[in-house]
């Protein structure tokens, strides 16, 4: 991964493909703070491979992916690789990016990148309050 690798259209409307198939967009709350993440569950690590490299690129850093094992219900009882992004501000960016290629998950991204736009408005000097 270089530090201006340039992330192609075609990237990113099949990683907006593999989140609307493949992914989750989901909210907690703990008090009175929201926390938003992003998932992508795979069974085939080559999906799961080029996902990373492709959020590795818009992001800048290097990703990793949790081997998991499934639930009863889960990937006909397979071990599956786990891809999960919460930083904020991270996840407003792929977000902003994403969104405009979803169709599933359109309006929860939408639900997402104004809760996080308002929480990122409060950050001081780049640290969350």
């Amino acid at each position: 991964m270089g530090k201006f690798d340039i992330v192609t259209d075609s990237e990113i409307g099949w990683l907006a493909g593999v989140l609307d198939a493949d992914g989750c967009i989901s909210n907690h709350k703990i008090k009175d703070v929201t926390y938003w993440r992003l998932f992508i569950s795979n069974t085939d690590i080559s999906l799961i491979n080029k996902s990373l490299l492709i959020f590795e690129k818009i992001l800048g850093r290097k990703l990793k992916y949790y081997n998991m094992k499934p639930s009863k219900t889960q990937y006909g009882k397979r071990n599956y690789k786990n891809i999960e992004i919460g930083k904020r501000a991270e996840l407003f960016v792929l977000l902003k990016i994403l969104s405009p290629h979803l169709t599933v998950k359109k309006g929860r991204a939408k639900e997402a990148l104004e809760e996080l736009s308002i929480f990122l408005k409060n950050i001081d000097g780049g640290k969350e309050k």
